[in-house]
C-alpha cells in the first residue's frame, strides 16, 4: 500500500456527466484511493459555490467555481490560485485533458518539484481559435511532464500535438466498472438472447450534436423493413432538427427520442436492446466508451471507421460487430440487417462483445495499469517523499 503518496487529480466538471472524461477521473480516483493512496481532485462546479467535499477513501473533491466559459472550456481565477499555493504538496500531478485551464494552470508547476502526468483523452478539435491560443502552452506543458496516458495506440500515433512526444506515451485504454455483474443461469440468458435478436431494436444513447452522425442513422432506418425500430436517449442542440428529419422520413412510428435518461434507463436499454449503433464522423470521438458500455451488456454493436479515432478498434468488425463508414447509410443498414440474420450468428455477435468487454476494458484491468505507471514515475517505489 501506498500511504504516503499524495496525489492531485486535475479534472473538468464535477459531478460527472455519464460516459464523460469525469468519470474516468472519478474511477481511477476511487481505485487509487482503495490502494491507499491519497488523491484529491481539483475541478469545476457550474451552478454551486466553491466547496470541499470528502470523497470515498482517502482524499477531497475541490470544487472551483467556474468564472467564465469559453467555447465550453471553464476558467477561474480560483483555480489558479489554488494551483499556485497547494499543487507543490503533491507528489504526482495527473492532468487530464482536454482542458485549457488544466494546461495553463499545468505550466504553474514548472518551478516546483513534482512529477506530472497527462492523461490525453482527445485533441482539442472544436474550439480552433482558443486552441491557436493554447497550443504553445499546451507543447509547453508536454515538454515538462514526465509521462503522457493515450487511450488508445491509433489516436496517439494520428494526434498532431503528440506527435514529438510519442517517446513519453503509454497506451492505457479506457475501461468501466461492469455494471451487469449477475450472473445469469443459461437458460434465463438464452432467453434474453432471444428477446434481443427478436426485438429488432436499435439503440443510440449520447449528445446530440453534429459529430454524432445520428442524421446518417436515421436515414439508414429508411432503409430497413418496418420490423426495426431506434431508440435515441440522449439530448442537445440537434434535438429539433432530427425530429423533423425523423417526420420527414415518416419514420416517427419506429424511431423514438427519449430525451435525457439516467444511468439505470441507460443499463436498462442496453440490456433490451439487441444493437447498439454509434454513427459518429469526426474524431471528435476519441474513444466511444458507451460502446463498451453495450458491449459489457453483451449487446453487438456497430461503429464507424474515423481516422485517428478508436471507434473502430474498440468494436472489432465482424466479431463484436460491424466497423463500417462514417455517412455511408447503405453499409450501415447492410450491417443492421446482417447481425439480425440469423440467431447463430446474433450469439456468436452477443457472446464477442461481452467477452472482448471483460477481457480489455474493465477497470480491475485498467486502473493497475495507470497505478503502474505512477509507480515507473517514482524514483523510489516505497514513495516519492523520499526523492
Amino acid at each position: 500500500m501506498n500511504n504516503d503518496i499524495k496525489v492531485l487529480h486535475v479534472g473538468k466538471y464535477y459531478p460527472p456527466s455519464p460516459g464523460g472524461m469525469e468519470v474516468m477521473v472519478k474511477d481511477i480516483g476511487d481505485y487509487l484511493s482503495c490502494r491507499g493512496y491519497h488523491v484529491d481532485t481539483l475541478c469545476f462546479c457550474r451552478d454551486q459555490p466553491s466547496s470541499v467535499r470528502l470523497q470515498r477513501g482517502r482524499g477531497r473533491i475541490l470544487l472551483m467555481k467556474e468564472l467564465i466559459r469559453l467555447r465550453s472550456a471553464p476558467f477561474s481565477f480560483r483555480y489558479f490560485f489554488w494551483m499556485i499555493v497547494h499543487a507543490k504538496e503533491y507528489d504526482i500531478v495527473h492532468i487530464h485533458l482536454p482542458n485549457p485551464s488544466a494546461i495553463l494552470a499545468g505550466l504553474l508547476l514548472a518551478f516546483f518539484r513534482v512529477k506530472m502526468i497527462v492523461h490525453w483523452h482527445s485533441d482539442i478539435i472544436d474550439q480552433k481559435y482558443l486552441y491557436k491560443l493554447i497550443r504553445p502552452f499546451e507543447q509547453m506543458l508536454l515538454r515538462r511532464v514526465d509521462k503522457i496516458i493515450c487511450t488508445s495506440d491509433i489516436y496517439m500515433k494520428n494526434s498532431l500535438p503528440l506527435k514529438k512526444w510519442q517517446s513519453k506515451c503509454v497506451i492505457v485504454p479506457l475501461g468501466i466498472s461492469d455494471p451487469f455483474t449477475s450472473v445469469r443461469a443459461n437458460d434465463e440468458k438464452d432467453d434474453l438472447l432471444r428477446k434481443k435478436f427478436f426485438s429488432k431494436q436499435i439503440l443510440f444513447v449520447g449528445r446530440l450534436v453534429p459529430y454524432k452522425g445520428l442524421s446518417h442513422l436515421i436515414r439508414a432506418m429508411s432503409l430497413l423493413d418496418t420490423s426495426f425500430s431506434l431508440i435515441i436517449a440522449g439530448d442537445g442542440p440537434l434535438a429539433e432538427e432530427l425530429n423533423e428529419l425523423i417526420l420527414s422520413e415518416e419514420l416517427s412510428h419506429r424511431v423514438h427520442m427519449m430525451g435525457e435518461i439516467s444511468d439505470q434507463q441507460k443499463y436498462h436499454l442496453m440490456q433490451e436492446s439487441g444493437l447498439f449503433v454509434l454513427p459518429s464522423v469526426t474524431k471528435n470521438e476519441a474513444f466511444g466508451i458507451v460502446l463498451l458500455e453495450a458491449m459489457a451488456a453483451g449487446t453487438p454493436v456497430i461503429s464507424t471507421k474515423i481516422t485517428g479515432s478508436a471507434t473502430g478498434v474498440v468494436n472489432v468488425n465482424r466479431h463484436t460487430g460491424f466497423v463500417v463508414e462514417p455517412g455511408n447509410i447503405h453499409e450501415m443498414a447492410e450491417s443492421i440487417a446482417e447481425i439480425f440474420s440469423e440467431y447463430s450468428k446474433y450469439c456468436a455477435f452477443s457472446n464477442h462483445s461481452r467477452e472482448h468487454y471483460l477481457t480489455h476494458y474493465q477497470t480491475s484491468t485498467v486502473n493497475p495499469m495507470v497505478e503502474k505507471i505512477y509507480q515507473d514515475v517514482s524514483v523510489v517505489s516505497e514513495g516519492l517523499r523520499d526523492v
